[in-house]
């Protein structure tokens, strides 16, 4: 009896010493994958910060609303000045604080952070968008912090080894590949940004109009407090801040419940702590489709156009 249970516990440990390996070895090499194709690209950026790969005076803080619309090549040749885009894709400023926290962990501080004025930024989702990302970082003590409090992981998956990624094959297909040298068909970000290169689709604002006459984006007081937070943060460490209310198509604007107040938010903020606040909502280029690839997005030109018209304001108002 007693040598039968020897032999299950040799077996449990070579199954664990194994799950260990695997996980390892999917983990090192999913960060490692720069390609949209694996978590829309947040996996380069992840890898940029925790190489410390990032030294520039300016960064820009965001939603998909940054990542996809400010190009810091562009910022770098008008500004002369290097630029990088931390802007995370679904998420508000709960994940963006953590991402900036990491970010000058490991990193030099910035002079100038851009922040995109998201207006559903202070509401709080309650799934993991995009958890893919995160996967080989649950070990991570804050990274595990702040993902435990939304729906999508179990304490299996942030505990033991390899669970988290059953059933995920797409994932652990893009950490074989990487292992395997196989470059993606797919783009990846470049300093963190990607333009789109789509025409507008109206399914997106089609779509959203069925579900709703418009969108009613709640404020959640602790996420307004953790904004808060974060500016106090970037302020005691001198770094100056610039909100910015990007484009966004007429009729997105509209499909917006209780605009103006949402933006309010961001106008008290730029008072309290004197924070310019570049406001493109009656830009002109808010009106034509053709710079959009649905009502909130701007297509990569539209983006270029933006970003162009951005740093002149900087620079002109003499902001940095």
């Amino acid at each position: 009896m007693r040598e039968f249970f020897n032999k299950i516990l040799l077996l449990l440990l070579v199954l664990l010493i194994g799950s260990i390996l695997l996980d390892y070895f999917i983990s090192i090499n999913l960060t490692k994958c720069r390609s949209v194709e694996y978590a829309q690209g947040e996996g380069g950026v992840w890898d940029d910060i925790y190489k410390s790969k990032i030294n520039v005076d300016i960064a820009i803080y965001g939603s998909s609303l940054a990542w996809v619309q400010l190009d810091p090549a562009i910022i770098k040749d008008t500004l002369n000045l290097n630029a990088y885009n931390f802007g995370i894709d679904g998420h508000n400023i709960v994940m963006q604080y953590l991402r900036h926290k990491e970010y000058l962990k490991f990193n030099p501080k910035p002079k100038y952070i851009i922040y995109l004025a998201d207006l559903s930024n202070f509401n709080r989702p309650t799934e993991l968008y995009n958890m893919e990302q995160f996967m080989p970082y649950v070990f991570n003590s804050d990274i595990k912090a702040v993902i435990s409090t939304y729906k999508g992981y179990d304490w299996f998956d942030l505990h033991l080894p390899l669970v988290r990624y059953y059933g995920h094959r797409k994932v652990i297909n893009s950490a074989f590949k990487n292992a395997l040298h196989i470059e993606s068909k797919y783009g990846s970000r470049n300093f963190g940004y990607l333009g789109q290169e789509a025409n507008w689709d109206e399914s997106y604002l089609r779509d959203a109009n069925k579900k709703m006459k418009c969108w009613d984006v709640k404020v959640n007081g602790k996420v307004l407090n953790l904004f808060e937070e974060f500016i106090k943060n970037c302020l005691s460490q001198n770094i100056k801040l610039i909100f910015v209310c990007p484009p966004e198509h007429i009729l997105g604007q509209k499909f917006i419940c209780k605009r103006n107040y949402l933006l309010e938010q961001y106008n008290y903020f730029s008072e309290k702590y004197k924070i310019p606040f570049v406001n493109f909502s009656s830009d002109s280029i808010c009106n034509n489709k053709f710079y959009f690839y649905n009502a909130r997005h701007l297509n990569k030109i539209g983006a270029e156009i933006f970003t162009r018209k951005l740093v002149s304001i900087i620079k002109n108002k003499m902001y940095i």
